[in-house]
């Protein structure tokens, strides 16, 4: 079960990660 929550909790939080830098591209790519 950890294992199975863990991999469902990095998922999602790859998938917020992404949302967040397609929401703010040009602010990323400054500070890059």
């Amino acid at each position: 079960m950890k294992s199975r929550d863990t991999k469902f909790l990095a998922r999602y939080r790859m998938r917020y990660c992404a949302k967040k830098s397609l929401i703010k591209p040009i602010h990323e790519r400054v500070i890059k």
